[in-house]
Parts: C-alpha cells; structure tokens; sequence
C-alpha cells in the first residue's frame, strides 16, 4: 500500500510539471551574462568535459584558452569556450537554432528582432564576412554573416 502511494505522488509530481520542465527547458536556454544551456560562466573546463566530452579542438596559445566541441554531423555547428586558469570566461555558439533566449532569440533571427527586442546594441565589431552585434549590459553578442540573420551567440559577463 505504501509503495502504491509512493507511485501515485511521482505520477502527480510529473503530470503537474507537464512536458516541458525546468531540466528540458534549461537544456537549451541561452540566459545573457550567464549560460548556454548547462555551460556556464564560471564552471570549472572538467565539469564542461563532463556534460560535452572530450574538445574537438583546443587553442592553447595566449593568456587564455579556447576549447571547441564541433557536431559530427554539421562542422559547421558547434560549442566553444574560453577559459582562464581552467574557468571558463566565455561561451560561443554557431549555427545550431536549439539554443534560444526566453525571447526566442537564435540562429536564424533577423538582427532587426534582436533590437527589436534589446534595443540598440553597444557595439557593432566587422570582422572579415561577418560582424558581432555587442549588448554589453546583458552580456550577449549575435554573430551575423551579412545575412541579416543571427548565425551564432556569444555569452560573457556583463558589463555595466
């Protein structure tokens, strides 16, 4: 009777979280000046191994680190991090539309939704084929190729 009851609270606990809990909604929300999915700024680089495994790709060389994680299937969409002393101090995405802000903003959003929604952008940095668009204060950049579409997301510390 006891185990009975122990079944039924769990079936109640999941019916009232729904299909879309916290963990499966926070496996891919991108929270500006804090995270990209479970990766956050701050974590230690083992405990992003954990979640990512072992680095596709690793720049040693500077003051800081860099450490790619690049998907099988599309080399074109992938996860990096930058680390100092092992920490990691910034997060970049490129071309993988999962991850979106609670606005809905991702790969595939017209710049104009961006400030549309955030406003003006801090700084505009050309680079070559593409720009990064620079919400400081949040803690966010868009990278864009001239499309006019977002092709990538930068999360840092923001800066007030």
């Amino acid at each position: 009777m006891a185990r009975a009851r122990v079944w039924l609270v769990l079936l109640v606990l999941a019916l009232a979280a729904g299909p879309g809990t916290a963990s499966s909604l926070d496996q891919f929300l991108v929270v500006p000046g804090r995270s990209l999915g479970p990766i956050i700024i701050g974590m230690r680089l083992d405990s992003v191994e954990r979640i990512l495994g072992r680095p596709t790709k690793v720049d040693p060389s500077g003051a800081t680190q860099w450490y790619q994680w690049q998907a099988p299937e599309d080399h074109l969409r992938s996860i990096a991090v930058e680390t100092s002393q092992d920490v990691v101090v910034l997060i970049s995405l490129a071309h993988d539309p999962r991850y979106r802000t609670n606005d809905g903003l991702g790969d595939g959003t017209a710049m104009g939704e961006v400030e549309r929604i955030l406003g003006r952008p801090s700084s505009v940095t050309r680079l070559g084929g593409f720009s990064i668009v620079q919400y400081r204060k949040d803690g966010i950049g868009f990278v864009t190729n001239g499309s006019g579409l977002v092709t990538g997301i930068v999360i840092a510390p923001a800066v007030i």
